[in-house]
């Protein structure tokens, strides 16, 4: 594969992964407002039903972030070697290594990663909470 081949599949593959992310997120605050707009108790269940499957879902976006985010990695790397070899034969490539280097060089996942599992125990644990916890004056009527 040639350099922008190779650059056109990173975008390709960060499009992918922010969309991922994207359309996780709002199936999770779409649980955060269900469970917050229904007032009554349901069924407990139900509750359980809808955090398993919401849980097997998350498990299964988490396995689709790892692909990705490993496929990334082997185009960085990849890119890094092309660069490598451009540079040695081209002076004008010196100036791109040195950006995408300086781009890719404090990357890490682990801010994501973090973020995943913290808005996954906020939904879950708001769910549980509206299922169990006081009601206040929800309980009263």
């Amino acid at each position: 594969m040639s350099l922008a081949e190779l650059l056109a599949e990173l975008s390709t593959s960060q499009e992918r992964l922010w969309t991922i992310l994207q359309f996780w997120s709002s199936v999770s605050f779409g649980l955060i407002i269900a469970v917050y707009v229904i007032d009554k108790k349901v069924q407990i269940a139900l509750t359980y039903s809808v955090l398993f499957v919401y849980s097997a879902y998350t498990y299964f976006c988490l396995i689709l972030l790892i692909q990705a985010g490993t496929l990334i990695e082997g185009l960085v790397e990849n890119i890094e070697l092309e660069l490598n070899a451009l540079e040695s034969q081209q002076d004008f490539v010196s100036p791109l290594a040195e950006g995408f280097r300086s781009g890719w060089q404090g990357y890490s996942p682990v801010p994501i990663l973090v973020a995943y599992l913290g808005l996954y125990l906020l939904a879950t644990g708001f769910t549980l909470y509206r299922q169990h916890g006081p009601r206040g004056s929800a309980s009263s009527e």
